[in-house]
């Protein structure tokens, strides 16, 4: 297997690191907005160019007034001039210099269309103090006029500076060239993609989403804090865990529709509903110091709809005092009389701030996925709906007679779908079609997955 070098983004605010790196790997993942500090986490993609692979890394703006010190690359230490009270700010610089810690390659980014700034220079030292290999690039340069504004750059002392357009993708060709020849590249035979477990981490804001995702990373991959929204952004994390791979996808709160705000905010949730699209399982995250709220429901409601497997993960079970015996049983009848519908998602009780059974929630990840990918067979199938009728006959949804029904097959996996094969000219209640669910599920199982059951008319 080849390990693919990593090179980083970095730069003070503002000078197109995120449209850069949407740019290069192909794909809008990284969030974008004329907003300073929108993108707070570190964003890892992959370039592919000339043959070749790389991990880019994208990185909050180093800002000034949060400047780390100079030895801040060795050792991960905030200086004394940082406002304690500005969390956020201050963990963009720490994810930022993680960034450069870990980075095989630097290429520094400067604003071409407003020329050298004070910040660029102290972004400068930061960047030799790293030691590390380095490109400079001047971002915006969309007019050929502009490359001749670029020189000032040169005064930086990190030599000539690559002129490139990251909206129009003009100079970005010459960038990876560049790039390329001065990487190490590793022998040996591409590394193969292994399934992937895509587990989505969704719930309101301050619940625990970053804390638990840190948690079973075991390391501070993404900033938490006190303040709400403030992960903005889906990030894609890989990892293997029992030699699985994984996506952990973490998302920004969804607060009520009244509440989120124009602009990055909405963006955000918008990039999170979307993320449910391609997750395998989502963690319905609550906080279980604190009573459920209409707006856990409706969270509920975007995750069943994406038909995704799911676990209801009550978060902050530390901050439950004097526990007694049959506590987690009141607490999951709690979570099911308020979520009816979800009486098929199991429910796990952890502490993100401890650790405690974070694990156990990739454990029911993996036994999820391999319920949404099993198969029944027909002739068991065919067991089965002959016992329940036997147990209670079939009801229609008009009249009082009982229709008849021909067969039950099961038609695709992920998420498990089945058929039932009825008469022409009738129609089964609901509820008998939600007391076949629940036989199927007795029978076979089915852990946290929705099961889908549709009615054909049956054809001679």
């Amino acid at each position: 297997m080849k390990k693919l070098p990593t090179v980083a983004l970095i730069g003070r605010t503002n000078v197109g690191k995120s449209t850069l790196f949407n740019r290069l790997i192909g794909q809008r993942k990284a969030l974008t907005s004329p907003e300073a500090g929108t993108t707070r986490d570190r964003n890892i993609g992959v370039v592919e160019w000339r043959d070749k692979e790389f991990y880019l890394v994208d990185t909050g703006g180093l800002d000034l007034g949060y400047l780390p010190k100079t030895k801040l690359p060795k050792k991960l230490k905030l200086t004394e001039r940082v406002n304690p009270d500005d969390l956020i700010e201050t963990n963009i610089v720490k994810q930022a210099t993680i960034a450069i810690k870990q980075a095989d390659f630097i290429i520094m980014v400067v604003d071409g269309a407003v020329g050298l700034q004070v910040e660029d220079q102290t972004v400068r030292n930061i960047l030799r103090k790293s030691g590390k290999s380095h490109l400079l690039l001047a971002n915006k340069i969309d007019r050929q006029s502009q490359r001749h504004d670029i020189w000032q750059f040169s005064r930086l002392g990190l030599g000539q500076a690559i002129p490139v357009s990251a909206i129009t993708g003009v100079g970005t060709g010459d960038m990876l060239d560049s790039v390329i020849k001065k990487l190490k590249f590793s022998r040996g035979q591409p590394e193969p993609i292994p399934p992937k477990i895509k587990v989505a981490i969704m719930g309101q804001p301050n619940v625990g989403k970053s804390s638990l995702l840190n948690s079973i990373l075991g390391e501070e991959r993404v900033i938490v804090s006190p303040i709400a929204h403030t992960t903005r952004e889906a990030q894609d994390i890989d990892f293997a865990y029992h030699d699985k791979h994984f996506t952990l996808i973490d998302t920004a709160g969804i607060r009520r529709r009244a509440k989120i705000r124009p602009g990055v905010e909405k963006a955000g949730v918008t990039d999170s509903l979307h993320s449910l699209q391609a997750a395998d399982v989502a963690l319905l995250i609550l906080d279980v110091s604190k009573d459920l709220s209409v707006q856990d429901a409706k969270i509920a409601r975007e995750i069943t709809d994406g038909n995704v497997g799911l676990i209801i993960v009550a978060n902050k079970w530390d901050l439950i005092a004097d526990k007694k015996t049959g506590a987690e049983l009141t607490f999951t009848k709690y979570f099911q009389r308020y979520f009816p519908a979800l009486a098929w998602a199991p429910v796990i009780f952890v502490s993100a701030k401890s650790g405690q059974r974070v694990k156990k929630i990739l454990d029911l990840a993996i036994d999820i996925t391999a319920a949404r990918e099993q198969r029944v067979p027909d002739k068991e199938l065919e067991i089965l709906l002959k016992r329940s009728i036997k147990r209670h006959l079939p009801a229609q949804s008009k009249g009082n007679i009982h229709p008849y029904i021909y067969g039950l097959s099961q038609t695709s996996i992920n998420p498990p779908r089945f058929v039932l094969l009825i008469h022409p000219k009738a129609e089964i209640h609901k509820s008998y079609v939600r007391y076949l669910e629940n036989q199927i599920r007795q029978d076979f199982g089915f852990i946290g997955t929705p099961i889908i059951v549709h009615q054909r008319f049956y054809k001679k």
